[in-house]
């Protein structure tokens, strides 16, 4: 009976060893998921999410030739003769139209049209977040920086800002006369000389109430960021750590069955 409970005591260890690690390696993701620009990243996973059972719409539009144009979740929709059907299959957040030119910013570029029904690329490598007209000229904000272009028909564009690594999630932009400023999840900043991106510091003021969304209290227990600014750094540790014991908790448990193993096949060969 005592060596049963010991099998089961030790295969019941072992199985949840992959969940661990998955926990643990998503975790650390999780945590710095802003920081490696896991959002950009597209994976075609073939079966993965099904059917979704609703279109995630984000702006919506009518041409002046009275196409009605969405841009969703699922990619840039135009409903013409009755039906909405797929133009550009790309997610996409953002519309804007300029001189009867139809412009969606989409996960991997920006897109343009004369109609509404047949689309090209301007831009390729970036997620398009803002557009910005400005006396004949183009400003695109990116997940990478901010770039313009006099014909972005050509596809030519100069760099006016390059992000760093932890890139503010610009949401719209503007000229003010001397500079493009940028309004982000992180604030207002201001393109300086070079490149270089300045807060414009605006005051922050306390909360009315101390209502918080629970899904972000408990995302910010699992990455650590509930209890300070740098407490991931613990969070990290821990997922190190547990990776750790699952793989030695595994090394130990198959370094003796493949001893005994090769011991059993010596004894079977003296026998013989």
């Amino acid at each position: 009976m005592k060596r049963f409970m010991r099998k089961i005591h030790k295969y019941l260890g072992l199985a949840p060893v992959v969940v661990f690690i998955l926990v643990s390696v998503t975790g650390v993701l999780l945590i710095h998921k802003k920081s490696l620009g896991l959002n950009g990243v597209l994976v075609n996973v073939s079966g993965y999410g099904g059917v979704p059972s609703a279109v995630d719409a984000f702006d919506i539009l009518l041409t002046d030739g009275g196409i009605a144009v969405a841009a969703t979740k699922q990619g840039v929709y135009v409903y013409d003769a009755g039906t909405w059907k797929v133009a550009v299959p790309v997610p996409a957040k953002r519309l804007y139209v300029k001189d009867g030119t139809l412009y969606a910013c989409a996960k991997d570029g920006l897109y343009a049209s004369a109609e509404g029904k047949t689309w090209r690329r301007l831009f390729s490598g970036h997620e398009v977040k803002a557009l910005l007209f400005n006396e004949g000229s183009l400003f695109i904000a990116t997940s990478k920086g901010v770039y313009r272009s006099d014909k972005p028909e050509k596809g030519k564009w100069e760099t006016v800002i390059s992000f760093p690594r932890n890139a503010p999630d610009v949401r719209n932009l503007m000229y003010d006369g001397r500079q493009v400023v940028m309004a982000a999840k992180e604030g207002v900043f201001a393109a300086g000389k070079g490149g270089a991106i300045l807060p414009e510091g605006l005051p922050v003021t306390k909360k009315q109430n101390g209502n918080t969304d629970l899904q972000k209290i408990i995302t910010d227990l699992h990455t650590g960021e509930f209890f300070g600014r740098y407490f991931y750094l613990v969070m990290d540790a821990v997922a190190i750590g547990l990776v750790i014991v699952s793989l030695s908790g595994i090394y130990i448990w198959y370094l003796p069955k493949k001893r005994r193993t090769i011991k059993e096949e010596g004894r079977s060969e003296r026998i013989s």
